[in-house]
C-alpha cells in the first residue's frame, strides 16, 4: 500500500510486518514528529512529551502530583520520566521537592517561569494538539473517531 505525502514523496507500508503493534508504532512516530514540530514553533527546546507534563500540572493546580503520578498517567518508565523531569528542571519550568507525607516520593510542581509560560501559551498548545488530532483523523466521521478512541482505550487496558 502506498501513501502520497506532501512534496511528492511516497511512503510504503507493504514492507512493514502486518502486525497491529507495527502500525501503532508508525502512527506514534508520526504523532510525535508532528507534535514536536508544532511545539517547537511555540516553545523552542521543549518536546511534546514535556509539554504533556507541563499541561497536566497547569490544568490541575489544586492537585499534588508526584513523579509516580506522571509515570502512571503517561505510562512511562521511571528512567524516562526522570529524564523528562530533569530536563524541565534544567530549563527552570518545574521544581521538585520531597513529598511531605512520604519523603521517598517526589512532588513535581510548575516553577513560576513554567506557570507564566503555560498561562501565555496553553491555548496555542491545546489548539496544536487539536489540529494534529484532526489531521490524523481526517475523513473519519465523529462516530468513527469515538469508536477509535474506545477501541484504543480497550487495547491499552488489555495490555
Amino acid at each position: 500500500m502506498l501513501h502520497k505525502r506532501k512534496g511528492g514523496h511516497t511512503m510504503t507500508t507493504e514492507l512493514t510486518p502486518p502486525y497491529l503493534g507495527a502500525k501503532v508504532k508508525m502512527l506514534n512516530t508520526q504523532f510525535e514528529k508532528k507534535l514536536n514540530q508544532r511545539v517547537a514553533e511555540i516553545l523552542p527546546g521543549v518536546t511534546g512529551a514535556q509539554v504533556g507534563i507541563l499541561q497536566m500540572l497547569f490544568v490541575r493546580p489544586e492537585r499534588i502530583f508526584t513523579q509516580k503520578d506522571i509515570e502512571q498517567s503517561f505510562m512511562l518508565s521511571h528512567p524516562t520520566t526522570r529524564g523528562l523531569i530533569k530536563r524541565l528542571i534544567q530549563i527552570d519550568l518545574i521544581t521538585t521537592t520531597p513529598l511531605a507525607s512520604d519523603q521517598r516520593q517526589v512532588q513535581v510542581m510548575l516553577s513560576e517561569k513554567g506557570q507564566q509560560l503555560m498561562a501565555t501559551h496553553i491555548t496555542a498548545l491545546e489548539q496544536n494538539l487539536q489540529e494534529v488530532d484532526e489531521r490524523a483523523t481526517k475523513g473519519l466521521t465523529p462516530q468513527e473517531k469515538q469508536q477509535l478512541m474506545q477501541l484504543m482505550d480497550r487495547m491499552i487496558e488489555n495490555l
